[in-house]
């Protein structure tokens, strides 16, 4: 072992893109329950973990590895960044709390 990580990383605008298109979370603006979704070709499994911050940088959740809901009832209204987290790469959508 040489101490070398190799990963994939979105490299490109359309990279993002392509990637984005992996999670859906809705509904948005949310008032409750937010959902997670995947698409067909991912895996739960592959999921690291789930993250939601506000926009001052804030972590107001974290869970390792996948959830496919978190309760948003306790957050202050406001947007907040949703990351999903893979091996080698992560997709960031924006929530909003009204």
């Amino acid at each position: 072992y040489n101490g070398a990580v190799i990963c994939s990383v979105p490299t490109s605008i359309e990279d993002a893109v392509e990637f984005s298109s992996d999670v859906t979370v809705s509904p948005n603006p949310s008032l409750g329950v937010v959902r997670i979704t995947l698409a067909n070709n991912v895996h739960e499994h592959e999921v690291l973990g789930v993250d939601v911050y506000s926009l001052t940088g804030n972590a107001v959740l974290q869970h390792k590895g996948f959830t496919s809901w978190f309760d948003t009832k306790n957050f202050s209204a406001g947007t907040y960044v949703v990351t999903v987290r893979f091996r080698s790469y992560s997709v960031t959508k924006k929530l909003i709390i009204p």
